[in-house]
């Protein structure tokens, strides 16, 4: 799928050290998380899953995850790039979060005493 990009989206790209590469894998393999009208692709463990089974799992393939692993893509509804960077805290979304949990997220569902 070719991405279409906005001049803002160019230069996040260009600034954070992000290629058009890895932004058509994370758009095309990337887990969709729908927020304030754009969509946020991340690429998390079924993410690397869905890109191991159709590309293979070779040395290559490999390099390609880890350096997905902690970047981002936001896409307007349109498919235009707003922006890319990389996850510096776990992503959440209404079921839980992607990522590292805290401890007082169980918690705060228990009545306490």
């Amino acid at each position: 799928m070719s991405i279409l990009m906005t001049k803002h989206g160019c230069e996040r790209l260009q600034q954070r050290g992000i290629r058009p590469y890895q932004v058509e894998f994370l758009v095309d393999y990337g887990t969709e998380i729908h927020t304030n009208g754009c969509i946020k692709y991340i690429f998390d463990k079924s993410a690397v899953r869905r890109f191991e089974k159709e590309k293979g799992r070779d040395v290559l393939i490999s390099q390609i995850t880890r350096e997905l692993q902690n970047a981002f893509a936001l896409t307007s509804i349109d498919g235009e790039l707003v922006t890319a960077g990389w996850l510096t805290k776990s992503v959440r979304t209404k079921w839980g979060s992607f990522g590292k949990t805290c401890r007082h997220q169980a918690s705060r569902w228990h009545k306490r005493s």
